[in-house]
């Protein structure tokens, strides 16, 4: 029997700033990642995100804060599928640590544009990053 992939799920986070669209981006190791984590059992993909992001950024997003519709971007790797969601916030993140291991697990964040978003991330999430941003800019 195969074994079921692990999942996980979390946001792409934007906000809107006078000169355009900015980009969470949580800091790790010398990348840019965003703010996601394993769904536990029992708890929905969009549950899983929601609670991924208060606990890696201290960012509370809304569904009015998920302008672009609840439809995720789903990436396929060999040993996980990643839920990506797209919202958008004027709430500043904090980086908080793992409330189970009390550990760190990004040192920073920055609001970065599209392209370096995409040129600092971690290279299986550009597409992601790629998707939220054709959403994004089709409604502006």
């Amino acid at each position: 029997m195969a074994k079921k992939k692990e999942r996980s799920a979390g946001f792409i986070i934007v906000r809107k700033e006078a000169d355009g669209w900015r980009v969470l981006g949580l800091r790790v190791y010398g990348k840019i990642d965003i703010p996601k984590g394993h769904v536990e059992p029992g708890e929905s993909d969009i549950d899983g995100a929601l609670r991924e992001c208060k606990e890696e950024a201290g960012i509370s997003v809304t569904k009015s804060d998920m302008k672009w519709g609840q439809a995720p971007k789903i990436l396929e790797r060999s040993h996980k599928d990643v839920i990506i969601f797209l919202a958008s916030t004027d709430q500043e993140p904090v980086i908080l640590p793992n409330p189970e291991t009390n550990r760190y697990e990004h040192d920073g964040f920055h609001w970065l544009t599209w392209d370096a978003m995409k040129q600092r991330c971690y290279p299986y999430l550009v597409p992601a990053v790629q998707w939220a941003q054709d959403r994004v800019e089709s409604a502006s």
